[in-house]
């Protein structure tokens, strides 16, 4: 999809729509807004020469914000900062040209479970790049929703089933897209 001349990753539009879809409980109709809103954000912040900053801080602004509203409560707000540090972290993996040479290094985490799960294995390997990436995306979300806790002080079983779906739709979305 192409957006003001930028590609947008489909999958990076699903996951960022899945990192608002998951607390419809909260947000009731105001999801018709939020979920799309959050996608775009989440989708332009990964796109070729935009900033970052579009998904780590306009995502959880726009997220937060609109769960204020349609919570009438102050309590999201304070999720705004901690979801930009989970943010920051960031979820990419180390990935290789096909003659075995470094394309991109990776997150700092991203390269930590990368070898966890790759192990002493010699050059790239697909299967622990696609396993590395579930597992990163897995605690990132669970990050994420954690970092969404003033949630529950509203209530608690739409927060826990938000994290529990967070945590394991948006490492699946890799396979789904």
């Amino acid at each position: 999809m192409k957006l003001l001349g930028k590609y947008l990753n489909p999958e990076e539009i699903a996951v960022g729509a899945l990192h608002a879809a998951v607390w419809i409980g909260f947000l009731k109709l105001w999801g018709i807004l939020t979920i799309p809103l959050v996608a775009l954000l989440w989708a332009w912040g990964g796109a070729d020469g935009t900033s970052k900053n579009w998904r780590r801080l306009g995502a959880p602004i726009v997220l937060c914000l609109l769960l204020a509203i349609a919570k009438l409560s102050w309590l999201p707000l304070i999720s705004i900062l901690p979801c930009f540090g989970i943010l920051t972290i960031g979820y990419g993996i180390p990935s290789f040209h096909n003659d075995g040479s470094i394309e991109d290094e990776g997150s700092f985490l991203g390269k930590i479970i990368y070898k966890k799960v790759k192990g002493d294995m010699i050059g790239p390997d697909k299967l622990a790049e696609r396993a590395s990436t579930m597992i990163v995306r897995a605690i990132l979300a669970l990050l994420f929703a954690i970092a969404l806790l003033p949630l529950a002080w509203i209530s608690i079983l739409p927060w826990a089933i938000g994290t529990i779906a967070l945590t394991f739709l948006v490492p699946t979305a890799v396979d789904i897209i």
